[in-house]
């Protein structure tokens, strides 16, 4: 009996299109793509996907009937039972096309309401459209939400303190800007204040959900003041963090990746500060005995974030640079998915491979419709549309960031 068929919708085809790329940090532009892509699937579904197959679903100009079961394999890899599911997702996000954002996805020359309210520095009707929201907020909703914010903050004429001060207290930008929109590099104007706010009003300890997010914010403001040479600042962070907060491996394992991995690679950081040399020396072993015993049983998508978050902190901190042939060596099972891997070469190449860090060419477009997780460093090329194509670094690839109980 042959295999059903299914027309699929060109919008749906698109989406999907954003969501797998980003996901396996592969751009679907070209036959080569494909076949990188099809490896990928194949070891992380155990269902294989033929490169030509890829080609004539994604790029092919004709529109294409695959196999259902070919869909359901996309969506499987994508963190969706099957492709019905998906499909719902598409129809569940419909109503929030039609509410502000269909308009600027298809590129015109017409500003989203979001954008309006920060760029003329009018933030009541944002603030009274902000506090109207449910909770838990749809995952993609809270995603292209948070996404259309940090793109107005990005070029506002005004000052972001403003925007920050009257809204960081609102479940919605807590919630879809300052968790799923990190912006680790604090590139955003007035950033830093924002995040201070942000960390201020959680609640550490009331709740799993305040916890994180004074855990995460935190962490970001350590990494900057780190990397910026302020020390002592980074040392009273640390300090927050690491004597106050001591989050054990089994309590890191109910955070979300985008918490847990700063949380425990940040780490390094804090004992070179302290000059606690020892310390550091066990950390390492347990680390090491983390990857060992836990690596196994990660996805793709923790596997993938953990070898950003403790790549960061080993290329950045010349005195852990020795490190990188550990991590590497612990991950080469993973890193061997990835066509181009070569062992030899620098930690900061792989995480270029992998689409963390610029490589040359153009990076993938991000959808506005996937929470997909990934490191795409902001690309320095001059836009030749009038886009703005700056990407955040955005959460994992987690349907329930916080663990509120919905299906992830």
């Amino acid at each position: 009996m042959p295999k059903p068929l299914y027309v699929v919708h060109p919008r749906a085809i698109g989406l999907m299109k954003d969501h797998i790329s980003q996901k396996a940090s592969v751009p679907l532009n070209s036959k080569a793509d494909c076949m990188r892509l099809s490896r990928i699937i194949e070891v992380y579904t155990k269902n294989s996907i033929s490169a030509s197959t890829l080609y004539r679903i994604f790029l092919h100009p004709r529109p294409t009937t695959p196999y259902l079961h070919t869909l359901d394999v996309l969506a499987e890899f994508c963190g969706f039972e099957n492709w019905l599911e998906f499909e719902k997702r598409i129809t569940q996000t419909k109503a929030l096309d039609l509410l502000y954002y269909e308009v600027t996805a298809q590129q015109r020359n017409i500003d989203s309401l979001i954008r309006l309210c920060i760029h003329q520095n009018q933030l009541g009707p944002f603030l009274a459209y902000a506090a109207q929201f449910p909770f838990p907020v749809d995952p993609d909703m809270g995603y292209r939400i948070g996404f259309d914010i940090y793109q107005a903050l990005w070029d506002n004429p005004n000052k972001n303190k403003v925007f920050f001060k009257l809204s960081h207290q609102l479940p919605l930008v807590r919630r879809c800007f300052f968790t799923m929109m990190v912006d680790q590099d604090f590139e955003l104007k007035d950033y830093e204040t924002g995040v201070k706010q942000f960390v201020s009003t959680a609640k550490n300890g009331k709740s799993s959900e305040s916890m994180q997010e004074y855990i995460l914010g935190n962490c970001l403001l350590f990494r900057h003041y780190f990397l910026n040479d302020r020390h002592e600042e980074a040392l009273e962070i640390g300090k927050r963090l690491y004597r106050k907060n001591d989050v054990n491996f089994a309590k890191a394992d109910v955070m979300s990746l985008e918490t847990s991995g700063r949380y425990l690679a940040y780490r390094f950081w804090y004992y070179l500060l302290q000059g606690q040399t020892v310390a550091l020396k066990r950390y390492t072993i347990a680390i090491r005995d983390l990857w060992y015993k836990r690596m196994n049983s990660w996805s793709y998508q923790q596997k993938k974030g953990y070898l950003y978050f403790f790549g960061d902190v080993f290329t950045q901190a010349p005195s852990l640079s020795h490190l990188e042939v550990l991590l590497k060596s612990h991950f080469c099972p993973f890193l061997e998915t990835m066509p181009g891997f070569d062992f030899e070469k620098p930690l900061a190449f792989t995480l270029a491979l992998l689409g963390f860090l610029p490589c040359g060419g153009d990076l993938p477009r991000v959808s506005p419709f996937a929470p997909v997780w990934s490191r795409l460093k902001n690309n320095r090329q001059p836009s030749t549309d009038g886009i703005d194509h700056r990407v955040p670094c955005f959460m994992a690839d987690e349907r329930d960031p916080f663990h509120t109980g919905k299906k992830r």
